[in-house]
């Protein structure tokens, strides 16, 4: 009888030491990275370098006054690849382990470290809302009050992985339903930089992210 509990309790541990060890190979794969391969953290800040293999490959992101509004509050990728752009920063919500994986929902916002707020948006966190004129649910900042006269939508980011390297995708999922998710792809409109559109039609934008204090 000792013998058969032994055996029992030896076959259930392997196969819990096989299951950890399953974990973690399947976490750090799924860990989102920036290009030299460190771990993305919640609260750091990121430049948004476009992909390679990605034409025309464009700089990094910016925020913008389109149309009728006097306040940059639409968010563009510059059109020069000199363009390093302005840094984001990336957050969770919850109890988390406090590690970004692919999959996992964030919240994105700018960061002040190269540039202040604007005095006339209420903050620099990312917000979709639709832009009437063109006929596209776009990438902004702030909240409804930054966005007279146009729908936003409430919701969370993820990342996913495209392709080989640290290469990425943005999708957004609305917060009624995480299963109604869509794309950050890109749309030429003529105002310098391409806006960032949710559309599963188009190729999705491909991204790495280059930690602040870098350089590309």
């Amino acid at each position: 009888m000792g013998d058969l509990v032994g055996s029992l309790l030896e076959s259930v541990q392997v196969k819990i030491t096989h299951a950890k060890n399953s974990c973690v190979g399947v976490t750090s794969v799924d860990q989102v990275r920036d290009l030299h391969g460190d771990g993305v953290f919640p609260g750091m800040t990121y430049y948004v370098n476009p992909g390679v293999f990605q034409l025309p490959r464009g700089g990094g992101l910016r925020l913008a006054s389109v149309g009728n509004s006097k306040c940059p509050v639409t968010v563009l990728q510059d059109f020069s690849e000199k363009v390093i752009g302005e840094p984001l920063q990336f957050l969770l919500h919850g109890i988390t382990p406090g590690i970004i994986f692919t999959g996992t929902p964030v919240t994105a916002k700018f960061s002040e470290m190269t540039r202040k707020k604007p005095a006339c948006v209420s903050s620099t966190e990312l917000v979709v809302f639709v832009d009437k004129t063109i006929n596209k649910t776009c990438v902004g900042i702030g909240g409804p009050q930054d966005h007279p006269g146009q729908e936003t939508y409430e919701g969370r980011f993820h990342f996913e992985q495209d392709g080989l390297g640290f290469r990425y995708n943005l999708v957004f999922c609305y917060l009624a339903s995480s299963t109604n998710c869509s794309s950050i792809a890109r749309y030429d409109n003529g105002e310098g930089g391409f806006r960032l559109v949710l559309d599963n039609q188009i190729k999705p934008f491909q991204l790495g992210l280059l930690y602040a204090k870098q350089r590309p």
